[in-house]
C-alpha cells in the first residue's frame, strides 16, 4: 500500500498490479515491481487504454472505458481477496467482473 501511495502521489499509475509483480525483500517487506505499463496521469483526468492482467483489472478497464489511478486499488482488492481465499477469484465469470459483481 505504501508503494501505491508513493507512486500515486507522484502521479504515476502502475496499471499492472498483480501477484507476480509483488516481491518480498530480504527483510520480509513487499516490493512492487514491473513498471513497464506504468503511465503518468494528471489529477482529475481520465486514463484511456493501457495493458495489464485482465483477470484482476477494474471493470472500467475491462470494458475499455476511461478510468483513473484508482484502478490500481481495484487490483489490490482482488489480490487481497485471492490471498484470503487461497487463490480463488472474487468473480464467477467475466460478465460478473465487468459489472463489478463479487461472488
Amino acid at each position: 500500500m505504501l508503494a501505491i501511495y508513493y507512486i500515486h502521489e507522484r502521479k504515476i499509475c502502475h496499471q499492472n498490479i498483480k501477484d507476480t509483480n509483488i516481491m518480498v525483500g530480504k527483510s520480509g517487506e513487499a516490493k512492487l515491481i514491473d513498471f513497464g505499463d506504468a503511465i503518468a496521469f494528471k489529477e482529475g483526468e481520465f486514463i484511456k487504454g493501457g495493458a495489464g492482467d485482465e483477470s484482476i483489472c477494474s471493470p472500467a478497464r475491462l470494458k475499455g472505458e476511461p478510468y483513473t489511478e484508482k484502478c490500481d486499488m481495484w487490483s489490490v482488492g482482488v489480490i487481497l481477496y485471492q490471498m484470503l481465499t487461497f487463490g480463488f477469484s472474487p468473480f464467477k465469470n467475466n460478465e460478473d467482473r465487468k459489472a463489478g459483481n463479487y461472488n
